[in-house]
């Protein structure tokens, strides 16, 4: 019987740990969702630029590198809460 209570306190304390590690990646995630929030604001305004390309080649071309590297910002963002979600569940 002790074995069994063991168990359930122990299942209660994963519970309660991945709620936090949950809380805690919720906390992390909150920035990244402000940049796919402004991703987003950037796919509607394309066709402003695709319409002026002509007098703004040079910017268009700085900004797709910014969406580059915004994208592969959030890329290593979501790596890195997996590894860190892995070890703390493991």
């Amino acid at each position: 019987m002790s074995d069994f209570s063991h168990n359930i306190n122990k299942s209660q304390f994963y519970t309660q740990e991945n709620i936090e590690l949950q809380d805690t990646i919720d906390k992390i995630n909150e920035p990244l969702m402000y940049i796919i929030n402004d991703m987003k604001e950037v796919d509607t305004n394309e066709t402003v630029h695709s319409e002026n390309s002509n007098k703004h080649s040079h910017f268009d071309q700085d900004e797709k590198k910014l969406d580059c590297n915004i994208l592969f910002d959030i890329i290593m963002w979501l790596t890195c809460n997996i590894v860190v979600g892995y070890f703390f569940i493991t």
